[in-house]
């Protein structure tokens, strides 16, 4: 997941500072999109993993319904910052979420390989 992030961050960020190359903004769409979609299914897999089983409904549920809330919401959202900062403002901003959300993976990860090792310890 962190490296589907870091590719999400790196097709922003190319687009951004790309303001000519037809090339670099092709590899930098691909990037983005490649990252998104196959960031959705992981995302909803470890939604899966680290509930119980008795509670995967619920978890599953309120995974949906968020995604749904995004989809619906966002796009208020996003032509709420594009007519505020334009273009630019809005990568920025997405820029910021998803490295904002990256810091979250890492730490979740941290903090997930810290257990697992302090557990395996103690057998």
């Amino acid at each position: 997941m962190p490296y589907l992030l870091c590719l999400m961050l790196f097709g922003l960020l190319v687009m951004i500072f790309n303001s000519s190359n037809s090339i670099l903004y092709f590899v930098s769409a691909v990037c983005l999109g490649t990252s998104y979609g196959l960031a959705y299914p992981l995302i909803k897999t470890y939604a899966v993993k680290v509930s119980s089983e008795n509670d995967r409904h619920d978890v599953l549920s309120f995974f949906t319904l968020s995604y749904f809330v995004g989809v619906y919401f966002y796009p208020m959202v996003a032509g709420f910052i594009l007519s505020q900062f334009g273009d630019t403002g809005y990568l920025l901003s997405l820029c910021i979420a998803v490295f904002v959300y990256l810091l979250l993976v890492l730490s979740r990860l941290s903090f997930s390989r810290k257990w697992f090792v302090e557990a395996a310890k103690s057998i």
